[in-house]
């Protein structure tokens, strides 16, 4: 049972307690349930009538985004169906690999969607903003959003198709043009109230984006005194420019490290503040895959930019 833990909270409780009861206007009411005479709301269902009501209302209510991402794969998954999983930060280091360099989870899925692109045919920067209007139109965070603009341009095109239509008809007498002009300030009045609201609703995002490029500039700030790490694909197609180098050596320098005349690699560089060293498990023998272990590490920037091998390695197979 979730509760309210402040006055602020209280306050919006009620108000939605009441909106959801009186049925507000130009947004479906979310499907109820009685039993043994306590009226239950489905959490789907009263997030996506929220998500509207918010907009419908240019409320300030904040929209949990988190619950209704929770609650949409928690059905999800009940379903039998995939839950939500945003793209983006599953491609961030990938954006500049070749397809077949993807885990193949990640690879299937992006052959799969990406549809009627292909991977080869967008730039790193094309393929960032594919996986970002992805996500945005998949998030169930944003299903009552999307309804409700759906909805509000249906409104729109109607009221100005009657508008154009009334303006086209033809009078007899007097009555005729009162019936019309009466008809065309009704139109027009209602037009500019759903104007003035888009742009309520557009000066909202704008106040509520420059709160979160605010916070940005906190967390690019904070990220800037830690040392920066660079993601395994990127490391690598720098070695390989700056000294020809294989993915065969970039393991045997990362099994040297750094005392040994390699690299250090690491682990959850960008979740921890004190990112783990990436070591290979012992033991290991001499069909061991060395490279795959290596697909999910990052290295500091600075020890690249200073990196000079001290020795080279060839694979077997190309002796």
């Amino acid at each position: 049972m979730l509760s309210a833990s402040s006055n602020q909270q209280r306050v919006a409780e009620r108000t939605l307690v009441a909106a959801v009861r009186k049925q507000f206007p130009n947004v479906e009411p979310p499907r109820t349930i009685e039993r043994d005479g306590v009226v239950f709301i489905g959490a789907g269902g009263f997030l996506l009538w929220l998500g509207q009501y918010i907009l419908e209302s240019v409320s300030d209510i904040p929209f949990p985004a988190p619950l209704a991402r929770a609650v949409s794969n928690a059905e999800a998954i009940h379903a039998g169906a995939e839950p939500y999983q945003p793209l983006s930060p599953q491609l961030a280091q990938w954006l500049d690999s070749p397809l077949e360099n993807l885990p193949k989870p990640l690879r299937d899925k992006v052959s799969r969607e990406i549809f009627p692109f292909t991977w080869e045919m967008l730039t790193p920067g094309q393929r960032q903003r594919w996986a970002a209007e992805r996500d945005l139109q998949s998030d169930p965070a944003l299903d009552g959003a999307h309804r409700f603009w759906f909805d509000f341009y249906c409104r729109k095109r109607e009221i100005e198709e009657q508008i154009a239509t009334w303006n086209s008809a033809s009078v007899r007498d007097a009555a005729d043009l009162a019936t019309k002009e009466k008809r065309l300030a009704k139109l027009e009045s209602e037009l500019r109230a759903l104007e003035a609201k888009a742009e309520k609703l557009a000066e909202k995002e704008r106040r509520e984006n420059a709160k979160l490029a605010v916070g940005d500039a906190v967390l690019e700030q904070k990220a800037g005194e830690r040392a920066e790490f660079v993601s395994f694909p990127k490391a690598m197609k720098r070695l390989r420019e700056e000294h020809d180098a294989t993915v065969e050596e970039l393991a045997i320098w990362v099994w040297l490290g750094a005392k040994g005349g390699g690299l250090t690699a690491y682990v959850h560089a960008n979740e921890l503040e004190e990112p783990q060293e990436f070591r290979f498990p012992p033991g290991i023998g001499r069909n061991f895959d060395f490279v795959g272990p290596l697909m999910g590490t990052d290295y500091r920037e600075s020890d690249l930019a200073n990196f000079k091998p001290r020795d080279r390695y060839i694979s077997a197979t190309k002796l």
